[in-house]
C-alpha cells in the first residue's frame, strides 16, 4: 500500500514537473519574441487611433468619391485587424507552447485572412479606379454605386477564400524542442497534422500563395502605367510651361488628370442632357399642331 502511494506521489510529481518545465520553456520563447510583441503593439495602438480618424475624415469632411470611399474600407478592414488579429496574435506569442484555446485560435486565422484578402483586393480597386482616372479619360469611369457593389464583392470574395481556416486550423498538439532528451508536447495555434487533412492545407496555402502573386503584379503593372502616364504629362507640361514658374509635382498632375477626367464625365453628361431638352422641345413644338387639327376640321365643318 506504501508503494503504490509512492509510485502515484513519483507520477504526480513527474507530471507537474514537465508542465512546470513545459511552462519555463514557453517563458523563454516569449521572451525571445518581445520584438516582436512591442512590435505588434505599436503597430496596434498606432492603427487604432489612425484608423478611425481616416474614415471620420474621408467618410464626413471630405467629398465623396470612388477613392475616397474605398480609403474608408481599407481603413476599416485595418481597424478589424488592429481590434481583434493582433491582441490575439500577441496571446499566440505570449502563449508560444501552451496555446489551448481552440475557438480563438480559429477566429485569429479566419480573421487574419479575411482581412488581408479584403485589404489587398481594395488595393486592386483602388489601384484600378486611379487607372481609369488617369490613363483612360475617354473611358466610362467608376461610380459610387459601382464601389459599393465592388466593395460587397470583395467581402464575399473574401469570406469564401476564408472560411476553410474555420476548419483546417486550431489548438494543435506540437512537440516541443528541448536539451533535455525528453519527449515534450505543447499546444500551438496551427493547421492541423492530420493526414486526411494535408492535401487541403497543400490547396488552401497554394491558392493564397498564388492570389498574393498574381495581384502584387497586377499592382505592380497599374501602378507602373500610372507613373509613366504621369511623368510623360508632367513633361509635357514643362514642355510648354515658362521656366520661371514651379516644376507641377507628382500630385499635382495626378490631380490635373482626375480632374480631367471628371469635367470630361461632366461634359458628357451636360451633352446627354442636352440633347434629351431638344428633343421634348422639338415634341413640344409640334405638339400644339396636332392638337388643334381636331379643331380646324370642326371649325371648316360649320363654314
Amino acid at each position: 500500500m506504501a508503494s503504490n502511494n509512492s509510485t502515484m506521489l513519483s507520477n504526480d510529481t513527474f507530471l507537474s514537473d514537465r508542465v512546470a518545465l513545459v511552462q519555463q520553456l514557453n517563458d523563454k520563447m516569449a521572451r525571445l519574441m518581445v520584438p516582436a510583441t512591442v512590435y505588434i503593439c505599436i503597430m496596434m495602438v498606432l492603427g487604432l487611433v489612425g484608423n478611425p480618424m481616416v474614415c471620420y475624415y474621408y467618410g464626413a469632411k471630405t467629398k465623396l468619391t470612388t477613392n475616397t470611399f474605398f480609403i474608408v474600407i481599407l481603413a476599416l478592414y485595418d481597424v478589424i485587424v488592429c481590434a481583434i488579429s493582433m491582441p490575439t496574435e500577441i496571446a499566440d506569442i505570449e502563449l508560444f507552447y501552451t496555446f489551448e484555446y481552440n475557438v480563438a485560435c480559429k477566429i485569429l486565422r479566419f480573421v487574419n485572412y479575411f482581412a488581408g484578402i479584403g485589404s489587398i483586393l481594395t488595393l486592386v480597386a483602388i489601384a484600378t479606379d486611379r487607372f481609369k482616372k488617369i490613363c483612360r479619360l475617354t473611358k466610362p469611369q467608376m461610380g459610387i454605386r459601382t464601389a459599393k457593389f465592388v466593395s460587397l464583392g470583395i467581402i464575399g470574395i473574401a469570406i469564401l477564400l476564408s472560411w476553410p481556416s474555420l476548419v483546417i486550423y486550431g489548438s494543435i498538439q506540437v512537440p516541443i524542442p528541448n536539451t533535455y532528451g525528453l519527449d515534450l508536447m505543447g499546444a500551438d495555434c496551427t493547421s492541423t497534422k492530420e493526414v486526411a487533412y494535408q492535401k487541403y492545407v497543400w490547396v488552401f496555402n497554394g491558392v493564397h500563395f498564388l492570389l498574393f502573386v498574381v495581384l502584387s503584379v497586377v499592382l505592380i503593372v497599374l501602378y507602373s502605367i500610372i507613373g509613366h502616364t504621369i511623368f510623360s504629362h508632367k513633361k509635357r507640361l514643362m514642355m510648354y510651361t515658362p521656366s520661371k514658374n514651379r516644376t507641377p509635382s507628382s500630385t499635382e498632375v495626378e490631380t490635373s488628370l482626375s480632374d480631367c477626367s471628371q469635367k470630361m464625365e461632366d461634359k458628357m453628361k451636360g451633352t446627354e442632357e442636352k440633347a434629351l431638352s431638344n428633343r421634348k422641345q422639338q415634341h413640344n413644338l409640334f405638339l400644339p399642331v396636332f392638337i388643334d387639327i381636331p379643331q380646324y376640321l370642326r371649325n371648316r365643318g360649320r363654314s
